[in-house]
């Protein structure tokens, strides 16, 4: 903000405030998104049953999203420290 203007003080204040709100909501949004993927996955990934009557093309498509959940829950955690 030092090396705008005096006049166009006000356009360069919006713009970094409107680029910190945008920057903000994005990051929460991609840090919500990551998580509740990867606790959906550990949740409902050992408690999905295949039912043994279920159309063959269909138990194939759900077995194929299953063993995805499965690797995704045997994927390295991270600790805190």
């Amino acid at each position: 903000m030092g090396s705008v203007e005096p006049e166009k003080g006000g356009a360069a204040g919006s713009l970094e405030g409107t680029g910190y709100e945008l920057g903000t909501g994005l990051g929460i949004t991609v840090f919500g998104v990551s998580m509740a993927s990867v606790l959906m996955a550990s949740v409902f990934g050992r408690t999905i049953e295949i039912p043994s009557d279920l159309a063959l093309p269909l138990a194939e498509q759900a077995g194929r999203r299953r063993t995805v959940l499965a690797r995704v829950d045997q994927a390295p955690r991270v600790r805190p420290a």
